[in-house]
């Protein structure tokens, strides 16, 4: 109620006393009154445009009552993005989504992607010797949609076939979400191979990176999908699920998987840790598309959007 409060009461009366000539909203909602001044919405959450993550979120909420909050919060966002003024998005696979749910057209939706999250982008591949141990991560916090048991179901393939290796993930186990994707390790025989780092502080996520030899992301739905762009800049070999986004935001520099066909994911890592040429050119092509990920870039087609509402000042 304190969220609702804040947009419907507190935030039109903050635009009223500070006399603000343009709002920019990074939170995926706007109130639903009509404001003094024209908006800019940056919607970043593909969950509330995708029946997916929807039916995901249901099955997670089990109540009732939680459902129909969820749901309230989904139909929100969705009117939202119809009554800002201006729309801006991260990859062109939201916005057409957004623009199949709502009466928001898709010329009327603008595709700003943001920079390499919180890696900066090397100059050179690393080099090394083989690995004996790979170090395979995925680097993400929890969330219905981010598919760990398609990677557990993998790992436990590709020990069948004597690969050697570890699963680099970062969960916080003191959470319910990720107490049960670490007990689906344990139940498909996996837990050992896992090294868990705990929910990693910015400055230390690019570091991370740098212990790594593949990068997995099997996630089913993502607004931009951050650790592919964060990946890339380290030029490091990906594996990505082939949703929309995913294929959009690596452009042909990952190798793809069904989403949920962990046989295909487990042969997807194999080939990457048989083959030492598809490797390397993988880590290469990683770090040449990464290379065109500039938050500078982002900030200037921003400000640009944002230039463009001033004139429509009442």
């Amino acid at each position: 109620m304190g969220v609702i409060r804040w947009y419907e009461r507190g935030l039109p009366a903050a635009i009223k006393e500070y006399g603000v000539d343009v709002l920019f909203s990074q939170t995926n909602y706007l109130p639903r009154r009509r404001l003094l001044c024209p908006s800019l919405l940056l919607i970043q959450h593909a969950g509330h445009f995708s029946s997916s993550y929807d039916q995901l979120m249901r099955e997670f909420l089990c109540s009732p009552a939680a459902c129909f909050f969820w749901a309230l919060k989904r139909r929100w966002v969705h009117r939202s993005a119809e009554q800002a003024t201006l729309l801006t998005v991260q990859t062109a696979a939201l916005a057409d989504a957004i623009s199949e749910q709502t009466a928001r057209p898709r010329g009327a939706i603008e595709v700003i992607p943001h920079g390499p999250g919180l890696a900066h982008q090397r100059k050179e591949v690393k080099n090394g010797p083989r690995p004996e141990l790979f170090r395979i991560g995925y680097v993400s916090k929890w969330g219905v949609q981010k598919n760990f048991s398609t990677l557990f179901a993998a790992a436990a393939l590709l020990r069948t076939q004597n690969y050697q290796f570890k699963l680099v993930v970062t969960l916080d186990e003191s959470l319910r979400g990720n107490q049960r994707i670490l007990e689906t390790a344990r139940v498909l025989g996996v837990a050992d191979l896992i090294e868990n780092k705990g929910e990693v502080a910015p400055e230390c996520v690019e570091d991370l990176f740098d212990t790594l030899d593949i990068v997995v992301f099997p996630s089913l739905c993502e607004s931009f999908g951050m650790p592919n762009v964060e990946a890339m800049a380290r030029g490091l070999p990906l594996i990505v699920a082939a949703t929309k986004e995913n294929i959009e935001v690596t452009r042909g520099a990952a190798l793809d998987f069904p989403p949920m066909d962990a046989a295909a994911l487990a042969a997807r890592i194999g080939t990457l840790i048989d083959n030492d040429a598809e490797r390397t050119w993988r880590a290469e092509l990683s770090l040449e598309i990464g290379g065109q990920y500039s938050w500078r870039q982002a900030a200037e087609q921003t400000i640009r959007a944002l230039d463009s509402l001033m004139d429509l000042r009442p």
